[in-house]
C-alpha cells in the first residue's frame, strides 16, 4: 500500500504539473457500442475509479450531477447529446484493429 500511495502521489503531481487545477475530465466509449456512446462515471469501470477517484481529477459538471451524483456507472447518450458531458479533456477509450462508427448525417 505504501508503494501505491508513492505512486499515486507522484501520478498526481504529474498531471497537476500540466493540467489546471480546474480543468474537468470525461471518459467516453464510442467504439464498443454502435448506435450511441456512454459517458462512465466512477463506478471502477474503464478506467474511472482511477482517473475520479485515484488521481482526484474533476468531472464535467454534467457527468458529475448526472452520474456520479446518482451514483451511476454510466450513461447512454446520443450522439447529439454526447457534447453535453464532454469536458476540458476527454479520455477516449478504444478498441485495438476497431475503427469508430460513422457518426450519424447532421
Amino acid at each position: 500500500m505504501a508503494d501505491f500511495e508513492k505512486r499515486k502521489i507522484a501520478a498526481r503531481e504529474k498531471i497537476n504539473n500540466v493540467l489546471a487545477k480546474d480543468a474537468t475530465i470525461s471518459i467516453v466509449d464510442y467504439i464498443t457500442v454502435e448506435k450511441f456512446s456512454m459517458v462512465i462515471g466512477n463506478q471502477g469501470e474503464r478506467g474511472s475509479r482511477a482517473t475520479y477517484d485515484i488521481l482526484g481529477l474533476n468531472p464535467a459538471s454534467k457527468v458529475q450531477s448526472e452520474i456520479l451524483d446518482k451514483e451511476m456507472s454510466r450513461v447512454e447518450v446520443s450522439w447529439e447529446t454526447v457534447n453535453d458531458y464532454v469536458g476540458d479533456y476527454v479520455i477516449v477509450l478504444t478498441v485495438k484493429d476497431k475503427e469508430p462508427p460513422k457518426l450519424p448525417a447532421t
